[in-house]
């Protein structure tokens, strides 16, 4: 049986590392020069940046943290982010902190006190909850959250008003019932000590897997050469586009000087700044000691995705990209196509859900051909 995959991301290599280990030679066609996708990296002035912003690898998935520590040592990391509103820097997640700097302690205290008794104490709760709550305090709290926190990022993101913005957007970041200013609760949480590129290199390392780089591939070219396609390149382009373009946002990044960064607090890797300036946000790099020899800040400016100019970061999931989405997702069902990976299924997945996914498809792919699964 002769099997490709379109795109050497994480999607695609963890699904060819799969298929490779259970005795199928796998061809990997890739675009670029290079593997990694949004993982790409660079070192600049001594220090290991991550050229599509900031990648930090969580989960709570022991199948899925066993997988990736097969190929590289983590050191336990937790990011920690800021947002400036009304002149002040908050904990975002918004959580009791960001309460407390922005109303005072007894004010604080009389918002905490009603939120435990109506969430309960150290949840993570959707900002829709408190916008819809019968508590006109809470409401309060909620539309104030909304306007500083959500609203003009959200805007700056994705080049539309915030009532434009599909609703799964805003429940990506939830607010925080507790002073744990992790942006990530989840049990598993780091960065390669020797960074994602060298991780992924040792995903592909096998014999089963043949990897063909600066080849940008389309449907015409390979469907009748495989009898399956794994697709993690963006479906719309692979299928010629012939059902219509779907729609992302791009981002350009920019190296500033650190006195650019404004915040001073020691623990904080990440500044976002809701309502102020064109940027989103401002990263600083050297995250982990191993990586870094002075620290380096980025700036992360969201911008019109341009087909040949640009990079997809952001599906854009609206009725029309949804309509079109579908049919290509059924085209290429019918044609043992399996697409994975954000750009293949047109969906925002962390690191952790790509791999999900990918070790999911793979899975049922081997399961209806009767092998023997190997997944260590």
């Amino acid at each position: 049986m002769k099997i490709c995959i379109t795109g050497a991301g994480i999607s695609g290599l963890t699904t060819a590392r799969i298929l490779a280990e259970n005795s199928y030679s796998v061809d990997i066609f890739e675009k670029e020069n290079q593997i990694g996708g949004n993982l790409l990296e660079h070192t600049i002035d001594g220090t290991l940046v991550h050229l599509h912003g900031p990648h930090i690898f969580h989960t709570n998935s022991e199948e899925i943290w066993k997988f990736v520590n097969r190929f590289t040592k983590f050191a336990p990391y937790f990011h920690h982010v800021r947002g400036f509103v009304m002149g002040k820097s908050v904990p975002i997640p918004f959580n009791f902190e960001s309460i407390e700097i922005l109303f005072g302690v007894e004010k604080a205290k009389f918002f905490r006190e009603k939120l435990i008794n109506l969430y309960g104490f150290g949840q993570n709760i959707n900002i829709a909850k408190m916008l819809d709550a019968e508590d006109i305090d809470i409401k309060f709290l909620g539309k104030f959250i909304f306007q500083n926190i959500f609203k003009g990022y959200s805007e700056k993101q994705w080049g539309i008003p915030i009532e434009d913005i599909n609703p799964t957007v805003l429940a990506r970041v939830p607010v925080n019932l507790s002073y744990d200013s992790r942006y990530f609760t989840d049990k598993y949480q780091g960065i390669p000590e020797n960074g994602y590129l060298n991780m992924l290199k040792n995903i592909a390392n096998h014999k089963n897997i043949n990897l063909m780089l600066n080849k940008n591939i389309s449907k015409k070219d390979i469907y009748d050469k495989y009898d399956y396609i794994f697709l993690s390149s963006p479906i719309d382009e692979f299928f010629d586009f012939e059902h219509g373009e779907l729609s992302y946002r791009s981002l350009k990044f920019k190296k500033i000087s650190p006195e650019l960064n404004l915040d001073r607090h020691e623990n904080t890797i990440t500044n976002n700044f809701p309502n102020e300036f064109d940027f989103t946000r401002i990263t600083k790099y050297g995250l982990i000691k191993k990586q870094t020899n002075q620290p380096i800040y980025i700036a992360e400016y969201p911008e019109e995705f341009k087909l040949g100019k640009n990079h997809r970061y952001y599906p854009i999931v609206n009725e029309l990209t949804s309509e079109l989405n579908s049919r290509y997702q059924e085209q290429a069902k019918k044609m043992n196509i399996i697409p994975i990976g954000r750009l293949g299924r047109y969906q925002y997945l962390n690191m952790d859900q790509a791999v999900g996914s990918a070790l999911s498809k793979v899975k049922e792919f081997l399961k209806k051909n009767l092998n023997k699964l190997i997944v260590n």
